[in-house]
């Protein structure tokens, strides 16, 4: 059974063009306007309790976490086989995770200096990026998936997280073990390919 979602031109236009430029305004606003947007764990604000997970100051962050976001949107819109959980996610990581990130954030981390950008919500992509492939694999091959597979894909997407954060030792470690799963699910690997 194979099941992908139907996509409409709105849904291209909000996750493609929408939010991308969103980021990107926000990027170029002025430094004043971004300081108040900007989480100060001393000095927070409804606004910037919510906005410092989509705001930028350094060029490379804001180029590396919209290009994050991009790959991983498209890869989801790719396998997404549930269109109504998907716009769930999206509301929550959208709209409810920048609050509670920022929170987390607050209440745990108090000694932190200003803390801006969208890496929170592009792992929070991410993660739901490895539920849409257990997804896709379970429609698409109607197989069910060892926990030793999905802790296989798992470990794919910290080692890409890791090396995109430059992290080389633990990407290295998440790596072996992530072939190491690999050797153990040859069969189920050969199964899908």
């Amino acid at each position: 059974m194979n099941r992908h979602v139907k996509w409409r031109y709105h849904d291209y236009i909000l996750f493609f063009l929408a939010i991308p430029l969103l980021l990107t305004i926000l990027y170029f606003i002025p430094n004043a306007v971004k300081e108040l947007l900007i989480l100060d764990v001393k000095n927070y604000s409804i606004l910037n309790i919510f906005f410092s997970n989509f705001v930028h100051s350094n060029l490379q962050h804001f180029l590396g976490n919209l290009a994050v976001y991009l790959i991983t949107m498209f890869l989801i819109f790719r396998l997404e086989t549930d269109k109504k959980l998907f716009y769930v996610i999206m509301s929550l990581l959208f709209i409810v995770f920048p609050f509670l990130n920022s929170l987390f954030i607050i209440y745990t981390l108090p000694s932190l200096p200003p803390i801006q950008g969208f890496s929170a919500i592009g792992s929070g992509l991410l993660g739901y990026f490895l539920y849409v492939v257990c997804g896709y694999l379970r429609n698409s091959y109607d197989k069910t998936l060892k926990s030793s597979f999905i802790t296989l894909l798992l470990m794919l997407n910290f080692s890409i997280m890791l090396f995109y954060r430059g992290e080389i030792l633990y990407f290295i470690l998440t790596f072996v073990i992530g072939a190491i799963l690999t050797y153990n699910n040859r069969v189920q690997i050969a199964n899908i390919v």
